[in-house]
Formats: structure tokens, sequence, C-alpha cells
């Protein structure tokens, strides 16, 4: 009845529903943006050129900007030669008219100075600017002024030293700004008289600055900029500023830093108006024009470059932000689009994997159906039964091992675990793993002289050693070298409880095609697997699922076209001795409760246990186990099945201990997610399928153990049912 059960269960198993359910699974979802993918993508790739677009513009209107800039600077620079210019010509213009009017010959010795005074008038009043004309010996004495200076006011000279330069060098002078007595201000212009080669006279004309006054504003002088002249001795020749400044020093009119070879300078007005200033130098004399515009002309070009500044930087910020809101958009549609297909991928290789689950299974079905048939019909042939019997219990321990590894695929509970010298363990498994890998395949091992032992579970080691060993192996179709060494894994490392843990290495390298980066990467994810044909891509994740039980880690060092290594890290046991404790019969408990709620099982475990020689009571689940220990005396243990619907196994064994605080209890289970979690017991854990010997062990570990002291007990590993 059970074979047939498992049978039933089995077929139920078909892959052909997974693989349908597979093609099925979230296809529309894969497909239901691929008609909005094309429109999403055009408006990242429009924004991601608008962008760049955006900043470029923005970096050449900075740079227009401060080309603007530049072209004040330039304009100030330029209109300030362009005034020194044209003063010099001016101020030339002037010495020039005044040494025509030298050589006119009422000058000749003996000089007509009262027929030269008609000359001197007539060009005056043709020359409005000249104030006075004046004609002085060379000692001194003025021999004519005209317009004539009346006897009261001071004829002395103004100026004297350009009268002693022209003296001195019978060359022309100008000299500096001098304020009359009326307030009026002028500047003299003296060139010598020469006659055979010699001064005899110096002809003097005093000029009004409003001649030079216009030139300032020739060049179309924007209203707020303004021009200044400044003489040798640093006064106001003449100015864009009140009129009254003549004269007077520059300081009252403008200040600026430096009238040295920088040509541009920044100052102040005496109204105290910042201004950036330009210069430029009068070759005729040793006199400066300055231009200077306000500094608010920059502030407008500074404002418009912020302005312009902020825009760019908004505007690319949101287009970034939109860029980014559709790039996370994209990038998670994406990821969804890759889940979708890796649970697409992971039902179709379910579905091989239940189909090979399925044939093993049947496999082992096909053992115990074909005993069962023999023993029974030839009850009498011992020796036929006895072999029956043996080929049965070696498909219980196949089953067995089967499930487990099944297990070990998701579980994080860490099984059994016990201490392990590596050394002798790969020694011991060479032969399995040399069936494993490849004829054309050279086995190389390089193990430590010294022991060096873990703490993990035998079978998961082994089953790990093979997946690792084969996945070498089929990287090498053509032949190769596999070599698994054992070392030290250097540096301690700290474990999850905060202790540092010294670790053992296995590393398994071969000399292959390797991993590229990308598969390097998934190598460890469920059903993922670079072979072809019927490859299920569970071996890796067993391996990584148990280096993390295990309290170690894996992981692949690896590049295309130049083999891999892989290597395991398992922490380190302490020498621990034990004395192992024959099982006595005194130790077993006398009367047990057997609850499950499968009949079947229910049997199966009673059996075991009155074979142990137990007295037992049964129950079909917790509530009636509760109901029969509240009701029966003399029960000393519990036996139940961990998944029960209602009240769980360990609900019923928690509840137990709080009324019944020296029972002992084992559980028995195929799969428990609290156990897979590592929740704490407070009795002892038996795997399924488990034999007489494995409920004698249990039951004896807790002899006189009671309240709150029980042990947790790791199932063990065997099937014996001795």
């Amino acid at each position: 009845m059970i074979t047939f059960a498992a049978a039933e269960s089995i077929r139920h198993l078909r892959p052909a529903s997974f693989k349908s359910t597979a093609q099925a699974y979230d296809v529309q979802g894969i497909q239901g943006g691929a008609m909005f993918n094309r429109v999403r993508i055009a408006w990242i790739l429009v924004l991601v050129a608008i962008a760049p677009l955006v900043l470029t513009a923005g970096a050449f209107g900075q740079l227009y900007l401060s080309e603007q800039r530049q072209g004040i600077d330039r304009s100030l620079e330029d209109r300030a030669h362009a005034l020194a210019a044209a003063l010099d010509r001016e101020l030339a213009t002037q010495v020039q008219l005044l040494a025509v009017l030298a050589e006119s010959p009422r000058l000749d010795s003996p000089a007509s100075i009262a027929s030269f005074a008609e000359v001197a008038r007539r060009l005056q009043a043709r020359i409005p600017n000249w104030a006075l004309v004046r004609v002085i010996s060379t000692d001194g004495q003025i021999l004519l002024s005209e317009p004539p200076r009346p006897a009261a006011q001071d004829n002395r000279i103004v100026d004297p030293e350009t009268f002693q330069q022209v003296v001195a060098t019978s060359r022309p002078s100008i000299g500096g700004m001098v304020n009359g007595r009326e307030g009026r201000g002028g500047f003299a212009v003296r060139v010598p008289v020469l006659r055979g080669g010699a001064s005899i006279y110096v002809l003097t004309a005093v000029i009004r600055p409003k001649g030079l006054a216009e030139a300032l504003y020739l060049d179309d002088l924007p209203p707020s900029w303004h021009a200044w002249l400044v003489d040798q001795s640093g006064n106001i020749v003449t100015s864009t500023g009140p009129a009254r400044l003549t004269g007077h020093p520059s300081a009252g009119f403008a200040t600026v830093s430096s009238d040295g070879p920088a040509s541009i300078s920044g100052g102040k007005l005496a109204t105290g108006e910042a201004i950036r200033a330009a210069h430029g130098a009068l070759k005729q004399v040793g006199w400066t024009v300055h231009v200077a515009a306000p500094m608010s002309a920059y502030a407008r070009i500074r404002t418009m470059a912020w302005l312009e500044m902020g825009a760019t930087l908004l505007l690319t910020a949101a287009l970034a932000l939109v860029a980014y809101f559709l790039f996370a958009r994209e990038h998670r549609i994406q990821r969804q689009r890759e889940e979708a297909m890796s649970r697409w991928q992971r039902m179709d290789a379910l579905g091989r994997l239940t189909g090979q689950v399925a044939h093993d299974f049947n496999n082992l079905l096909m053992v115990f159906q074909a005993g069962i048939s023999g023993i029974e019909r030839r009850q009498d042939d011992l020796e036929r039964r006895s072999r029956l019997l043996s080929l049965m219990k070696d498909g219980i321990v196949k089953g067995a091992e089967l499930t487990q590894r099944l297990r070990s695929y998701s579980t994080k509970s860490k099984g059994t675990t016990e201490r392990i010298d590596l050394v002798d363990f790969v020694q011991a498994s060479r032969l399995l793993i040399e069936q494993t890998v490849r004829s054309n395949v050279v086995l190389v091992l390089h193990l430590p002289a010294e022991s060096c032992s873990v703490m993990v579970d035998a079978k998961d080691l082994q089953t790990a050693l093979v997946n690792l060993c084969s996945n070498a192996s089929d990287a090498m179709p053509d032949g190769g070298t596999l070599t698994l060494t054992v070392r030290g894994a250097g540096r301690p490392r700290r474990a999850g409880n905060g202790g540092i843990v010294e670790h053992m290495e296995i590393e398994v390298a071969d000399t292959g095609s390797g991993f590229d980066r990308e598969a390097a990467k998934r190598a460890f994810e469920p059903f993922f697997t670079t072979k072809s044909g019927s490859a299920v891509g569970l071996g890796l994740t067993q391996v990584y699922g148990f280096a993390e039980r295990s309290g170690g880690g894996v992981r692949i060092e690896a590049s295309s076209g130049k083999g891999a290594r892989v290597l395991l890290s398992l922490p380190r046991a302490d020498v621990i001795s034990r004395d192992v404790q024959p099982i006595s019969k005194a130790s077993l408990p006398k009367r047990v409760l057997v609850v499950d709620d499968n009949p079947d099982t229910l049997q199966a475990a009673r059996a075991l246990a009155e074979e142990a020689g137990l007295t037992t009571v049964t129950a079909g689940g917790a509530e009636e186990a509760l109901r029969i220990l509240r009701s029966t005396a003399g029960i000393d243990a519990l036996l139940s099945d961990v998944m029960m619907p209602g009240i769980s196994g360990i609900e019923l064994a928690e509840q137990a201990r709080r009324e019944f605080p020296s029972l002992r209890m084992v559980l028995m289970t195929g799969y428990s997610e609290k156990l897979d979690q590592g929740h704490a017991l407070p009795c002892a854990v038996l795997l399924k399928p488990f034999g007489r010997s494995e409920l004698e062990t249990a039951f004896s570990s807790l002899d006189g153990i009671g309240g709150s002291q029980v042990r947790p007990l790791d199932s063990p590993a065997s099937t014996s049912n001795s």
C-alpha cells in the first residue's frame, strides 16, 4: 500500500506540466512592455543628446559673457589710446601754429614789436582758445602781451621752468595747468624765436583747455563713462566732470589703483562710484588721459552670467532628473523582465529536476515492488528473501541520500555535523571522485602532512566535493588535470558570533575553458548552468549552501580560457575528545507515545519503537496526544512527527515540556521550515527515514535530562536498522 501511494504521488510530478507552466509563465509580462520600450529608449536618447547640448550652450553662453567683459576692457583701452593720440595731435597743432608765428619777419632784429602785436591780435581772434600771446626776451623781460595786461596786474612769468627749458634747449615746451586770478585755468605752450641758429626771444601762448575737452567727446563716449586728462604734476587739465575741477589734483575727480604698465586698473570716482579704467600716455608731453567705465556695467554682465549659468544648471538638473527617473524606470522594468525570465528558467529547470527525481524514485520503488513480490511468492526461500531485503535496505539508503541532497539545496540547517579530518576524508573519497570525473582527466591531490579537522556534515561535504570535481571534469571534455588541494586559509576570519575562527581551504582547480566574468557572478544561482543538455544547475548551489551552513564560504577565481579555481573554506574544528557510551536498555524509556497524522508512517514508527523493546501508545494528531498525556499514566517518552495539521509537532513538544518537564521527546521529520531556520527545540530530532538504532540513540541521549536541560539532537546520518 505504501509503495502504491508513493507511485501515485510521483506520477503527479509530470515534467510536462512544469514545462508547459514555465512556457506560459510571465510571457505576457516579458512581452507587455515591448511596445513602449522603444518609446522610452527614444526619450532617454533624446535626453542624453539634449543634456550635452544644454551644457555646451551654457559653456558658450559663459564664453560669450566673458567676451563681453573683455570687450568692455578692450573698448576702454582703445578709447584711452585713441584719445591720447588725438590730444597729441591737438597739442602738436598748437605748437606748430605758434612755431609758424615765431617765423614772422616782424620779429627779425631789430624787432617791430608794435607791428607784431597786430599780427598776434588777428591770429588770436581766429584761435579763441589762445587766451594770451607773449613775446619774452631770453633774459625774462615781457616785451609784448596780447591782449595787453593792466599795469596793476602781476606780469611775472608763470611756469618759469618751461621758459628756462626753452631758453636752454631752443626746443618747444608745454607747461602744466595753472589757474589764473579769475579762476580760469590754462597751460603755456612756448617756442623759441630762432635767428641765426640762436634764440633771441621766447614766444608763448597760454591756451584754455576747452579745445582739449571737446576731444574727449569726439569718440562718442557712452554717457555713463568718464574721461579726464592729467598733466605731469597730477592736476586735471580737462575732464568730463565739473569745470571747477580743472587745475586741481585729479584725486578730486577720481583715483585709480595704478598708472603703471597695466593698461586696466580699478578705482573709484570722488562720488564713491566704483570704476574700471584704462590710461594712455601723450607723447608730446608727460600727460596721461584716463577713460573709465562704471562697475555697474560689469555687474550687469555678471548678473547675466549668473542668471545664464543658473538657468543652464537648472535645466541640466531637470533633464538629468528626468533622465534618472527614466533610467531607473527602465532599469526596474529590465530587472522585472530578467526576474520573470529567471523564474521561467527556474520553472523549466524544476521540470527537468522533477523528471530526474521521479525517475530515481521510480527505480527505488521498482526495487521495493520486486522485493515484495519475490518475498510473497517464495516465503520459504530464506536466502532469496535475505538478498531481496538487502536490496530494499540499499534502496532506503539511496532514497534517504537523495532526499537529503534535495533538502541541502534550500535548507539552512546544519544537519548532522561531525568532526572530520580533511586529509583522511579526501583520501577516502578519492575512488569516488575518480569514478565521477572523465577517464581522460588526471586527478592530482595536494594534501598537508598534518591533521586538519573541520566540523561539517560528512555527506554534504562529500556531495560538495563530487559536485566541484564533476563540474571541473565537465569543463575539460578533451582531458586535462584536476588538482584538489587542502591547506590553511591564511588569516583567521570573524565568525557570525563575533569570534575569530581559523579556516581550512579546499581548492579544486582545472585546466578547462574557465568562466567568463558574467558566468562567474551567476555561478551560484539556483538552476544557472553553462552546460548544454539536461544539466539542472544545482551543483554549485549545493556547494554554496553547504559552505554557508557550515560557517564558511566559497568563491571562484576564473578567467575565460585559462581554467577555473573554486575555493571552499570551512571553519577549523577544535580538537574535542568524547567518550562514547554504549547504549543500555536501562537508559531507554519504558512507554512511548507515538504521534503522526499519517496512518502508514504512524504504524512504521510504532513498529520501530516496539522493535526497540518499548511499549507504545499511538495518537493520530497533537490534540489527541495531549489528551492521552493528561489522562494516561506511565508515559515517559514522546515520539512525534513535526508537520501535522493544526498543532505541529514542535508546538506539541513545547506544550508537553511545560506540562510534563520530565518527558523525553523526540521529533521525526522529513522537512520543517522552523528546523531549517534554526528554531530552538526542547527535544531531539530525527530525520526520516531512520532505523531502530537511531531511535535508541535519540532516546538514550535524553536519559536523565529534564526541565529546561534538553539537548537539540542533530539527526544521525546512518539509516541502519540494526
